[in-house]
């Protein structure tokens, strides 16, 4: 879930999680530099 983007997009995330193969870590709250965003994936619909 996004809870916050800048005009640099760097994101604030909560219930992120990683993917390294086949294992799947929870991260919890994180803050992602929008110049290390190679692929951005919309898993579920935005209604609003």
């Amino acid at each position: 879930i996004v809870i916050g983007v800048d005009v640099f997009m760097n994101l604030a995330l909560e219930k992120a999680f990683e993917i390294s193969g086949s294992e799947r870590k929870i991260l919890y709250k994180v803050v992602v530099r929008g110049s290390s965003i190679l692929m951005w994936e919309l898993l579920e619909k935005v209604i609003g």
